[in-house]
């Protein structure tokens, strides 16, 4: 069996966050500019400075949940996994991943995030949640992955 040198690296997210809460934040962005509609040439009142800060605070929350799961995802490269959650990125090469496996999102009932087994911890993929289905299906393919990373070297050194 022949071993490509360079696999192409594969990208997982999430279907939850990629509709549900750019729609939500759509929803903060619209809302954002209500109060600056109110009088424009009356002056600065307090219920006026108030308003103004809270379009500005929905208007701000509105984006970070456009942003966010826009940025969310779980790469998959030929030199290890690269985790990006909420503008944080963590690197795990493949020398540190024992299994990927599906774990139950803990307050967020029925669905499921990735889970890496690595020799000191088990880290929570929160960018890939889902049903127990979808994220089953995501931790197979990545064990694939490993399975064949882990046959790699033996082939080429033949």
């Amino acid at each position: 069996m022949e071993v490509t040198a360079e696999p192409v690296p594969k990208t997982y997210r999430s279907p939850v966050q990629d509709i549900g809460l750019p729609i939500l934040g759509l929803l903060f962005l619209a809302c954002s500019p209500g109060p600056l509609l109110g009088g424009p040439g009356r002056g600065g009142t307090v219920g006026e400075v108030l308003g103004v800060f809270l379009a500005i605070v929905l208007a701000v929350f509105g984006l970070a949940m456009i942003v966010f799961p826009i940025s969310n995802r779980l790469l998959v490269a030929a030199d290890g996994l690269t985790c990006r959650y909420n503008l944080r990125t963590r690197r795990i090469p493949w020398s540190d991943v024992l299994s990927v496996g599906a774990m139950p999102a803990q307050s967020l009932g029925s669905w499921w995030w990735l889970q890496i087994q690595t020799p000191a911890r088990q880290v929570p993929v929160k960018s890939v949640m889902g049903t127990r289905k979808y994220v089953e299906r995501v931790a197979a393919e990545i064990n694939g992955l490993i399975a064949g990373q882990v046959a790699a070297p033996s082939v080429g050194a033949a």
